[in-house]
């Protein structure tokens, strides 16, 4: 069953829009601009202390990075809560509605996302990462088949020597999992190549730009072209074409994973250039949301056309 809504009236939006956007904004601007004078003071100051240069110098910059460091953390963790508060009530609102124009919708969580086991299992991210977040977590149907979706962010987070955190993206997109009409009884992984990467495959098809945009993986080379018709090799570049990402597939069981490393979430309210507020009204927000919806539908669709993985009467 679909969570009920507690969608705001359009007049009580554009009123919770024009009162936190600014608050959102300003105190952001305040973060940055406290942060960075925080850390140039804590860098001078562990210098001058370092290398004995001076030391009550060296000490007073610590203290003023100390305080523009705490000043950041606490503008920053208020235009945090500010943007929740705004992104929950824009979820009802808008993000739900325009869900439902495509999709039916059994489960929408703003903060929710899929499981790590889950993704792990998939085998798509041959890279290491420890840490995993996203948002947006959607559960429900397309056309009859079932499916589930969030925005997914993979870190690998380690210590430097200093004992300072330090973060590398491995992943930052989409994860879709579409539901097959059979189970198989083999797993085909697609890894999307990276620039350069020149890793050997199990097997090759016929198309040389298959071949260059996937690493293939299978657990039976022979049977792993039962799946890999020309067909569904043809609708997975469309597919990949129009996410415009690097795509990995994945085939296990009665689950066909696909991974967008897009660089960008759905249904955000920043900019992802300047990373700033962008919320403006209402319609703008109901233009961008359909977009995003129909960003995930348009990639299904290509992928829905391939009656042997989606067709209950048809064996694999």
């Amino acid at each position: 069953m679909a969570k009920p809504s507690y969608a705001l009236k359009d007049t009580e939006l554009d009123e919770l829009i024009k009162e936190l956007t600014p608050k959102i904004r300003t105190n952001s601007v305040i973060a940055g601009i406290s942060g960075f004078i925080g850390f140039i003071c804590s860098s001078i100051g562990w210098y001058s202390i370092d290398v004995q240069l001076a030391l009550g110098r060296g000490l007073g910059l610590l203290v003023l990075g100390f305080i523009g460091l705490t000043a950041a953390s606490m503008t920053g963790m208020t235009a945090n809560r500010h943007k929740k508060k705004l992104k929950f009530a824009i979820s009802d609102s808008v993000v739900r509605c325009a869900l439902a124009t495509r999709f039916e919708i059994d489960r929408y969580s703003p903060s929710g996302c899929i499981r790590r086991d889950i993704i792990m299992y998939a085998g798509l991210i041959h890279r290491s990462w420890n840490k995993i977040s996203g948002s947006d977590l959607i559960e429900g149907a397309y056309k009859g088949i079932g499916f589930t979706f969030s925005d997914v962010f993979l870190e690998q987070v380690s210590a430097n020597k200093k004992g300072s955190e330090r973060r590398s993206v491995v992943f930052k997109g989409q994860w879709l999992i579409l539901e097959l009409a059979k189970p198989l009884t083999f797993g085909v992984q697609l890894r999307g190549r990276r620039g350069g990467d020149s890793a050997k495959s199990d097997i090759e098809t016929e198309s040389m730009e298959f071949n260059k945009r996937f690493q293939i993986i299978a657990s039976n080379p022979h049977t792993a072209f039962y799946i890999l018709t020309p067909q569904l090799i043809e609708q997975i570049l469309k597919a990949a074409g129009r996410a415009n990402a690097q795509m990995s597939v994945s085939f296990d069981g009665d689950k066909m994973h696909i991974a967008l490393d897009s660089g960008r979430d759905l249904f955000e309210l920043c900019s992802e250039k300047r990373k700033m507020f962008k919320v403006n009204n209402i319609e703008t927000l109901r233009m961008q949301m359909r977009w995003d919806v129909n960003y995930i539908a348009n990639i299904i669709d290509e992928l829905l056309l391939n009656e042997t993985l989606f067709k209950a009467d048809i064996n694999i």
